[in-house]
């Protein structure tokens, strides 16, 4: 194995103190022209590459921001991420992706990811309690992004859920549905429920919620909830779906059996991904997300004050008319 260049060799090869060669590859200005180009044209020449980890703790930060997430095969995930990474970067700072399993952030995955010098923790997945009161042990602020926490005391930025599933139940009303139905996530996370809340709400407001006309996914794949559909007799007119991901699950596995049948999802990942099929479904903005809730963590990393302040803000939804209704 290649031995690693240190600021060290790159000294004993130019016959210069360590602490020249470290503030000409720093870029600092006083160290002459003619010196520093032969610094950089001997760090280049024997593969010196800067310690970061080094940097950063001589500096007392990482720069090193965790996004956390469970499901590697969830586009939302992967978009979100995508302006993540573009908003730290503007703003200095590098990501570090981290899965957990169980949906949750524990009390162990929370100590695995400090472990890692992270400055602080993006997260899709709700932190307990107790790794709410860790956090702020620690120093190392939470924003949970995409939903809410159950104890209440996490910082966090979500879309407006109970908004966006009226809005779905009164499109597919709209639409002339009779005898709609909700296919949901498991209500213990507080974004299902919300979704569904202002779903039921909508309903019942006009006489047509059904409770028999619910699926809650536990324990199984949107496939599987079709062929419940199928076999239990219900016969629906519209569906509402959690998210885009179930919505494209569905119309697929009802196509299949020649049926047209009126779907809306949920996070319009079709908007950053080039998918033929429109779906109706309701859209954000998810840059804009993205983008407060990193410089809203930035501001807490770099002002520790900062971290005593609750934030818990809704942004937005819209409905985004597709083929699907």
């Amino acid at each position: 194995m290649k031995k690693r260049i240190t600021i060290k060799d790159v000294a004993t090869e130019t016959g210069l103190s360590m602490q020249a060669v470290s503030r000409a590859l720093r870029g600092k200005d006083d160290i002459p022209p003619a010196t520093r180009k032969k610094i950089l044209e001997t760090a280049e020449r024997l593969g010196y590459v800067k310690n970061l980890a080094a940097s950063a703790l001589k500096a007392g930060h990482s720069r090193l921001i965790a996004v956390i997430y469970d499901n590697l095969l969830n586009p939302y995930f992967s978009i979100m991420t995508a302006y993540l990474q573009d908003s730290f970067k503007n703003l200095g700072y590098s990501i570090l992706i981290v899965t957990a399993p169980h949906g949750r952030i524990t009390k162990e995955v929370f100590f695995s990811t400090v472990s890692r010098g992270v400055d602080g923790i993006i997260t899709f997945l709700e932190p307990s309690a107790e790794v709410g009161s860790l956090a702020m042990s620690y120093g190392v602020p939470i924003i949970l992004l995409g939903r809410s926490a159950a104890c209440g005391r996490i910082d966090y930025l979500k879309t407006d859920d109970r908004k966006g599933g009226t809005l779905a139940a009164a499109h597919l009303v709209k639409a002339g549905c009779k005898t709609p139905l909700c296919v949901i996530e498991k209500m213990d996370m507080t974004c299902a429920q919300d979704r569904f809340d202002g779903y039921k709400e909508e309903l019942t407001k006009l006489g047509l919620f059904d409770p028999k006309m619910v699926i809650v996914l536990e324990n199984i794949t949107p496939e599987q909830a079709y062929a419940t559909i199928k076999n239990s007799g219900i016969v629906p007119d519209g569906i509402f779906c959690f998210n885009d991901l179930i919505a494209f699950d569905i119309i697929n596995s009802a196509k299949k059996d020649g049926v047209n049948i009126k779907v809306v999802g949920y996070d319009n990942i079709q908007e950053d991904i080039n998918i033929p099929y429109r779906l109706t479904t309701i859209g954000s903005d998810k840059k804009q997300m993205a983008t407060v809730a990193a410089e809203v963590l930035i501001c807490k990393i770099e002002n520790p004050e900062m971290q005593k302040k609750s934030f818990q803000k809704l942004h937005d939804v819209y409905l985004v008319e597709g083929e699907s209704a």
